[in-house]
């Protein structure tokens, strides 16, 4: 254990990284300057300050490597930026498939990353096994924070896309993600960047008071071939299988929310009106998304559809070539209310709903 409430930039390894263009060799192998690999803490153990606080660095500053760590430890941070590996990222972070354990009580908290900044990049390596799933972040791990909380990334600000390419997914299987004061997600807590081929399959992801998506909170970008497998949750805000809500820019394609065999995903809303299991308010578009299997929505909404339960944008493919969006499975309705309103795509439109097809 080390550290204290009152400390700044600290990690398990290094407070800082900071990268340059040098290079040096240590006989068999080049190094960057500003490379951190192949160290671990452990479990059991508790690093704690204020903020900028990471399993292995505090802060890795632009050029900085950070590359196959591992980080069990318990973090304790009093404010904000705080991830099972880097508080604070600039640089590149580069790690195989594990379990970090991040604990908070401020902004930007993440499984990996607290704080992901314009030029850090993120990549996760293994071999995804026969269903592609590299799991990021480890059901080992609890991530509670005040906003902005996100199994993987709290606050990604990245100019490249978050998540895995081809046949591959970015897996989170936190026991737990939860925001007590803000917005929350399974996967990254609140992003400008795009994201894409990314599972949440945590236990809860689950806002106090605030928003609460399966992948992220708010969507104002492209989140792109997306599932949520989880249960997702707000006490007090909208809360959504993919996002609580999708804003006029945001483009949802291709995501579905599914139940396993053995357990629902539940998508629970109190204070809000609206709710649906791909988003509870859509004002942007949103294509080929559609609730599978074992999807069920519970709380306080009266306005409930399958896809989005108010629509002020696009659900389904407006292009002349576009696909049909097929509703397979309509979500068990579990709520509190009597007189509700309910669509198989939307509970009430305001916007436009083309090619949607629902069979279920």
């Amino acid at each position: 254990h080390f550290g204290n409430a009152a400390l700044s930039y600290v990690g398990g390894i290094a407070g800082l990284n900071i990268g340059s263009d040098t290079t040096f060799t240590d006989g068999t192998r080049n190094y960057t300057a500003g490379t951190i690999e192949k160290c671990s803490t452990m479990s059991g153990k508790t690093i704690s300050g204020n903020q900028n606080l990471g399993g292995i660095v505090g802060w890795n500053l632009t050029k900085g490597v950070i590359r196959e760590n591992t980080s069990y430890a318990n973090i304790s941070a009093a404010s904000d930026n705080v991830g099972g590996i880097a508080g604070r990222n600039s640089g590149t972070i580069q790690v195989a498939e594990d379990e970090n354990i991040s604990r908070s009580h401020g902004t930007n908290v993440g499984g990996i990353i607290g704080i992901n900044e314009k030029t850090g990049t993120l990549s996760v390596t293994g071999d995804g096994g026969t269903n592609g799933e590299i799991v990021a972040v480890g059901s080992g791990a609890r991530i509670t924070g005040y906003e902005n909380v996100g199994g993987i990334v709290g606050n990604y600000l990245g100019q490249n896309s978050l998540g895995q390419s081809g046949t591959q997914y970015l897996v989170c299987k936190a026991s737990q993600v939860r925001a007590t004061h803000g917005m929350v997600g399974g996967i990254v807590g609140t992003t400008s960047g795009n994201v894409t081929n990314t599972i949440n399959r945590a236990g809860k992801v689950t806002a106090d008071s605030g928003y609460a998506g399966g992948i992220t909170a708010v969507n104002v970008a492209k989140i792109s071939n997306s599932k949520d497998y989880g249960s997702v949750s707000s006490s007090s805000g909208y809360a959504g299988g993919i996002a609580a809500q999708n804003e006029a820019d945001g483009i949802i394609e291709n995501c579905n929310v599914q139940g396993t065999k053995t357990t629902k995903a539940e998508i629970y809303s109190l204070g809000v009106m609206d709710a649906g299991a791909i988003c509870a308010v859509n004002n942007g578009t949103i294509l080929g998304s559609a609730p599978k299997e074992n999807v069920v929505l519970k709380g306080s909404a009266v306005i409930i559809g399958g896809i989005t339960g108010l629509n002020n944008g696009t659900v389904g493919d407006s292009q002349a070539t576009g696909s049909v969006t097929k509703i397979t499975t309509m979500p068990e309705i579990n709520v509190q209310q009597t007189a509700l309103v309910v669509g198989g795509a939307v509970g009430m439109n305001q916007g436009t709903v083309v090619k949607v097809v629902a069979e279920g």
